[in-house]
C-alpha cells in the first residue's frame, strides 16, 4: 500500500538538512590586514597553533606574504567572489628550533587546499573544496610589542652590516606594559623607556650596569645600545621582530620568547 504522506515529509527533512549544511566561504574583505593564524588543519583535524608559535599572513595585490613559523613565505593568490586560490608557496629554508615539528609543512599543505574564504573585521576563515575549514586567522594586535619578551638575534655593527649575537652572550628585549624597556645587552642589564605609535618606535635614554666582560661581548653590547637608539620603525612578522632606522637599514632583529 502506498503511503504518499511520507514523501513530503522526507522532502521537508531534506530541505532542513540542506539549509543547515555549509559549502565553504561567503567572501568579504581581507586584503591589506595583518592576520595572525589561530588554527590549521592537520590530517583530518583542525588544531590550534602551539603555545609560543606565531604565524601570520598579509594579502595585498595578488601576493600573500608573512611568516610560517620561523621561515618567511610568499605565494600568489587569486580571488573571485568567495573563491580563493593560493599558488605555490615559496619560503626561506631556516631550521626552526624549539617549535613543534611539522607545523610549517602542515600550514603550507592547508594553504594549498584553500578554495573559498569568509572574512569579517576580525576573523579570516579558509575552506577547502569540500567546505571544511582548513585555516582560521584572527586580526593581529595593533601593538604587538607591549608586554612581550624577545631574544635578540642580529645587531647592526655600525658599518652597514648586521651580525649575529656573539656566542655565549644572551641579548634580550623586554617591553613592559608601562612604556618601559629592559633586558640584557649581553654583559650588562639595562632599563629605559620606549615610545610606540603604530609602526614607529623611539627608545629613550638607557641606564645600564657597569660590569666588564669579554671584549667582543662588550663591543657588541655598545653596538646594540647604539642600534636601539637608531631604531625608528619596527615590524613584527610571526615570531620575528625587525627594527630599522629612518633610512630603512636593519638595526636589530629578534625572536619572540
Amino acid at each position: 500500500m502506498r503511503r504518499p504522506i511520507l514523501i513530503p515529509a522526507l522532502l521537508s527533512l531534506a530541505l532542513v538538512v540542506a539549509a543547515c549544511s555549509t559549502s565553504g566561504g561567503t567572501g568579504g574583505t581581507f586584503e591589506g590586514t595583518t592576520w595572525l593564524l589561530k588554527t590549521y588543519s592537520s590530517g583530518s583535524s583542525l588544531v590550534n597553533i602551539p603555545p609560543g608559535v606565531a604565524s601570520d599572513a598579509v594579502f595585498t595585490g595578488g601576493k600573500a606574504s608573512g611568516v610560517l613559523v620561523c621561515n618567511s613565505f610568499t605565494a600568489p593568490y587569486t580571488t573571485s567572489g568567495s573563491a580563493l586560490t593560493l599558488g605555490a608557496v615559496a619560503s626561506t629554508m631556516m631550521a626552526c628550533p624549539n617549535t613543534s615539528p611539522g607545523v610549517e609543512s602542515a600550514i603550507v599543505a592547508a594553504m594549498g587546499s584553500v578554495a573559498t574564504y569568509t572574512a569579517s573585521k576580525t576573523v579570516l576563515s579558509m575552506f577547502d573544496k569540500s567546505g571544511a575549514k582548513v585555516l582560521e586567522y584572527g586580526i593581529a594586535p595593533a601593538d604587538p610589542l607591549t608586554g612581550t619578551s624577545w631574544n635578540v638575534t642580529g645587531i647592526n655593527n655600525g658599518n652597514q652590516g648586521v651580525e649575529s649575537v656573539a656566542a655565549g652572550a644572551a641579548v634580550t628585549l623586554v617591553f613592559g606594559t608601562d612604556g618601559s624597556v629592559s633586558g640584557s645587552g649581553g654583559c650588562n642589564t639595562y632599563t629605559g623607556s620606549v615610545a610606540i605609535s603604530g609602526d614607529a618606535i623611539t627608545f629613550g635614554p638607557l641606564a645600564s650596569t657597569q660590569m666588564a666582560c669579554d671584549q667582543a661581548v662588550m663591543t657588541q653590547e655598545t653596538q646594540f645600545f647604539a642600534a636601539l637608539g637608531a631604531s625608528k620603525s619596527f615590524k613584527v612578522s610571526g615570531s620575528t621582530l625587525t627594527m630599522r632606522d629612518t633610512g630603512g637599514a636593519t638595526q636589530v632583529t629578534a625572536a619572540k620568547k
